[in-house]
């Protein structure tokens, strides 16, 4: 009897340990499907942000090129109007002097033209006074 007692506890036993460690053994089997189905998610997710990521960097790269493209083309245009104004203003400059050089030589011509005509006035002067005396 106590041989068939003892079976009988250790077979409860056992059957409790059989029945813990099926239990065990469903949770490690649901929290592997849990990891294949959050790996598949996770695969998925990483996915989502890795094309997420993808976009953002050709939206950056667009976004980029298109502002130095715009930035390229209205550097070229002010370098061109900056050029057309300056060529204005050197004509304008080379026209300034150009006027200045004719009113110089202008002043220097009647400068030597007065000198000239004082240096004959002159011996006229020179010429009465020698006659006089």
């Amino acid at each position: 009897m106590e041989a068939k007692t003892y079976h009988t506890k250790e077979l409860e036993l056992l059957t409790s340990h059989s029945e813990h460690i099926d239990q065990q053994l469903q949770c490690i089997q649901d929290s592997l499907h849990v990891i294949n189905v959050n790996d598949d998610g996770s695969t998925e997710a990483l996915g989502i942000v890795q094309n997420a990521i993808k976009g953002s960097q050709e939206t950056f790269k667009g976004s980029f090129t298109a502002w130095s493209d715009s930035l390229c083309t209205s550097s070229q245009t002010l370098c061109k109007e900056l050029y057309s104004a300056n060529q204005s203003n050197f004509v304008t400059v080379e026209d300034t002097l150009k006027a200045m050089w004719s009113l110089i030589n202008t002043i220097v011509d009647k400068g030597l033209a007065f000198i000239k005509a004082e240096g004959e006035s002159a011996l006229q002067a020179k010429a009465l006074i020698n006659e006089i005396s």
